[in-house]
């Protein structure tokens, strides 16, 4: 292949990026500056011309296509700033080289920026215990990652928190005089001055090239009622709120950012609540906003019935005379599977709305809830599917899926059977569950989720979803779909075994509590054990170790608590002890009001028990 009309550094991205996509054109292309993304053959060479230095690279994924069909691609994308965002704050720090590698794809897709949420997880000189033993990124890690990513035209923006979020620090009593309530800081304390502005100098020496930070601020409803009540009295929360964000602004520009915080807390302080058709950002709420100042408006749950709320509250933001982000999601958050047909279902419709308000900024959030257990590369679909709507054909997603990824873009969405149930074609007014995760963690004595496990014949369910999953192959992505190959095989034997098992001790069934002493409990212990070995496989390819320790007390646990189980239906079978107590309580509904797909978030702890695990909460 030869490169013509790119400086040398671009070049060489550009090659890297040629092999990253498997082209197989080796001819010349020319690169040519232009004001919107063109793609065709002149003769034998290749012409690309891009708009912006990102374009360069998803230019190159038309190649094949151009060269093969004789046909020429135009487009423009249709909002001016596209991004993702890396969740490195739930245990899961990904390594340097596979944040190197999703730049590479982010810049096929087109997209100019990328956003790396880091609650606790970079460097802050002056406090050697933010971070410590999390992970954190270095100085230097930071730079080589902002780097590379300006060499593809990517913009690095770092999200930290100045308000929330900070629970990780709750274990460290060299930062106690910060907290306001829970892990939220003290407005009007100087010292929580000192240390945001620790983390602000932080970033700007480890990020010396960004515009932007965002600041956070969001979901802090409890600020102002703990200790700063104790102190002043009760706090007009909106009026705190708005004092502090001009006081964390300053500290920013001060550094030479653009600051941009989330909405949510002021529209949640002011209402009750923060998604409406009719609540409006109101001239009083915004007269003490900061000047340059991006407003950022998140959503990943609203479906296109929604439309109108999504609309009103689009429109709320852009009527401030800010500059308005919004945030959408891709679901990979809440258990071990992914939710892409969740994602691909209620983004379009808030990002056309966005579109067409003339919204100037897009992040897709990638989080890792409750332990980063589903790793950034399984949502790839709902990613490319975004980048497509963008530049305004995403009914070519399934195409460009297999020009970008390389893999059939069916196939890719089978990662997601697992986590669904047949009742889930009926998207409305619910949330995707992490039933997989509820039901594994669900322990085998105990049983919390055993009544609502009972409506579902999940045995049967997890036999055919591991046949689908069989019959896929993700080529290099096919350790994704090990991992859910054997989860599936773990949950044949496990889902129903603590149901069955009851129902077997009560009718007296000592056959059946044989049978499962002796057949199925080794199984699950197997098939457990072999889950391991790919989870752990599909953590270290992405990830730093940190983090990982939980995933082995969590797994480790629950291997331990099926050979405990088994040792004492053993002893009830040989007459050693007279009663299993644990399996004698009734069952009750997990959910009082919702039924378990439709509330089911799976967090560890909820599925597993409600004795003490912990009695300091950090």
């Amino acid at each position: 292949m030869k490169i013509i009309g790119l400086e040398q550094r671009q070049a060489e991205l550009a090659e890297l990026t040629a092999k990253r996509l498997n082209l197989k054109f080796n001819g010349e292309i020319e690169f040519k500056e232009s004001d919107c993304l063109r793609v065709y053959k002149d003769g034998e060479k290749v012409v690309v011309e891009y708009s912006e230095l990102c374009e360069v690279f998803r230019g190159l994924s038309f190649v094949d296509r151009v060269v093969k069909e004789n046909c020429k691609i135009e487009q423009k994308c249709l909002i001016p700033f596209r991004a993702t965002s890396l969740d490195m704050s739930r245990n899961a720090v990904m390594t340097v080289e596979a944040v190197k590698d999703w730049i590479v794809l982010n810049a096929a897709m087109g997209l100019n920026g990328l956003y790396l949420y880091m609650e606790d997880v970079y460097t802050i000189p002056e406090y050697p215990y933010f971070g410590h033993q999390r992970g954190r990124y270095t100085k230097e890690e930071l730079r080589e990652i902002e780097s590379y990513a300006n060499d593809f035209g990517i913009e690095i923006t770092p999200i930290i928190q100045t308000l929330g979020h900070l629970n990780a620090l709750k274990g460290w009593d060299c930062f106690n005089s910060l907290w306001d309530i829970d892990d939220i800081l003290m407005v009007d304390n100087d010292e929580v001055y000192e240390f945001i502005e620790a983390e602000i100098r932080a970033i700007r020496e480890s990020l010396p090239n960004a515009k932007v930070i965002s600041a956070g601020m969001d979901e802090a409803t409890m600020m102002g009622r703990g200790k700063y009540m104790d102190k002043y009295g009760q706090p007009d929360t909106v009026k705190l709120f708005l004092k502090h964000l001009n006081r964390v602004t300053k500290i920013c520009n001060k550094y030479g950012f653009r600051t941009i915080a989330d909405t949510d807390l002021l529209m949640s302080l002011r209402y009750g609540e923060y998604w409406s058709a009719e609540n409006k950002i109101t001239p009083d709420m915004i007269e003490d906003f900061p000047e340059d100042f991006i407003i950022a408006y998140w959503d990943y749950y609203h479906y296109p019935e929604d439309r109108a709320m999504t609309e009103n509250m689009m429109q709320t933001h852009v009527d401030t005379g800010k500059d308005v982000l919004y945030i959408a999601g891709a679901w990979n958050w809440w258990g071990f599977t992914p939710k892409n047909f969740y994602s691909n279902y209620v983004t379009p419709t808030a990002i056309d709305v966005a579109i067409k308000k003339g919204v100037k900024y897009l992040k897709i959030s990638i989080f890792g809830d409750d332990g980063a257990e589903c790793p950034v590369y399984s949502v790839l679909p709902s990613i490319v599917r975004t980048a497509e709507q963008l530049y305004s054909n995403d009914a070519e997603t399934p195409k460009r899926f297999m020009e970008l990824i390389g893999v059939d873009y069916n196939d890719f969405l089978k990662l997601d059977t697992v986590s669904i149930l047949h009742c889930d074609a009926d998207y409305t007014g619910i949330c995707p569950s992490a039933l997989e995760k509820s039901v594994f963690y669900n322990d085998i004595m105990i049983g919390l989720m055993n009544d609502d496990i009972k409506q579902y014949n999940l045995t049967e369910k997890y036999k055919e979803d591991l046949e689908i999953l069989k019959n896929a192959n993700l080529g290099e992505y096919d350790y994704l779909m090990e991992t859910q190959r054997r989860l599936a095989e773990f949950l044949i034997y496990k889902a129903e075994l603590p149901v069955n098992l009851k129902k077997a001790y009560k009718e007296g069934d000592r056959a059946t509590l044989r049978n499962i002493c002796e057949e199925i409990i080794p199984c699950a212990i197997d098939t457990l054990e072999a889950f391991d070995e790919a989870f752990e496989y599909q953590w270290y390819k992405i990830n730093k170790p940190f983090g990982y320790d939980v995933q082995q007390l969590r797994i480790g646990g629950q291997l331990l608590r099926l050979k405990d189980s088994k040792k004492r239906i053993e002893k009830y079978l040989s007459g050693e002890i007279d009663r299993l107590e644990e399996l004698e309580p009734e069952d009750l509904p997990f959910k009082t009001k919702n039924n378990l797909h439709k509330g089911t978030n799976g967090i560890w702890k909820s599925s597993l028990t409600r004795s003490v695990v912990s009695q300091v909460k950090f």
